[in-house]
């Protein structure tokens, strides 16, 4: 997929962390592509450690921007990395639907975070 010139806008050179859902490596690369970020982690968000842990790293500066896949992720994972990214500063974009690069790169563009 080409990049949109929107979402790179909002996305290269940034820190970015995907919450929720499986991507697999496929995805993954595509999402690297399509967003151009400096780095780009994603975690399936099931394990109440690992969010606190990753709630830490957005606290700690580590991150840019957060990308939450809510339909694949559960309401308390959810929770403690919106108040993180609150607390911080962070922008913090709900992709209510899908988790494909088009998908993401779509709403990134309809909501305008930067």
């Amino acid at each position: 997929m080409e990049p949109s010139e929107e979402s790179v806008l909002y996305t290269s050179g940034k820190h970015i962390l995907i919450l929720g859902g499986d991507l697999g490596k496929g995805r993954l690369q595509e999402l690297k592509t399509t967003l151009q970020p400096a780095s780009l982690r994603w975690d399936a968000g099931w394990d109440t450690r690992r969010v606190h842990h990753l709630a830490d790293a957005i606290k700690a500066g580590s991150v840019d921007l957060v990308i939450l896949l809510v339909r694949f992720l559960n309401h308390n994972a959810s929770t403690t990395i919106v108040a993180a990214a609150k607390a911080s500063s962070v922008v913090c974009v709900t992709v209510r639907n899908g988790r494909s690069a088009s998908q993401i790169a779509a709403e990134l563009t309809r909501t305008g975070k930067q």
